[in-house]
């Protein structure tokens, strides 16, 4: 499995997507996957449970003022039954 996330900033909006891919040898169930968005390391959003292979997740586009910024990317799994 694999997840990647496009991050773009266009004109004061930051635009965060994701994507969760299936490996090429993957031999066991996908875990539902929750991801969580921090912005200089306030939590800005938590994604709901992401279930679907090869759908492409808007997670976050938000304005934001000139300046300089730090963002990270918090991957989780969920159990089956999404808790």
């Amino acid at each position: 499995m694999k997840v990647r996330e496009t991050v773009q900033l266009d004109k004061g909006i930051l635009q965060v997507s994701t994507k969760i891919k299936l490996s090429l040898f993957i031999d066991r169930n996908i875990p539902i996957q929750k991801i969580r968005l921090y912005l200089n390391e306030k939590l800005v959003k938590e994604s709901p449970p992401l279930t679907s292979i090869n759908k492409t997740y808007q997670l976050l586009q938000k304005e934001l003022p000139q300046g300089d910024y730090f963002l990270r990317i918090e991957h989780g799994s969920l159990g089956r039954n999404g808790n």
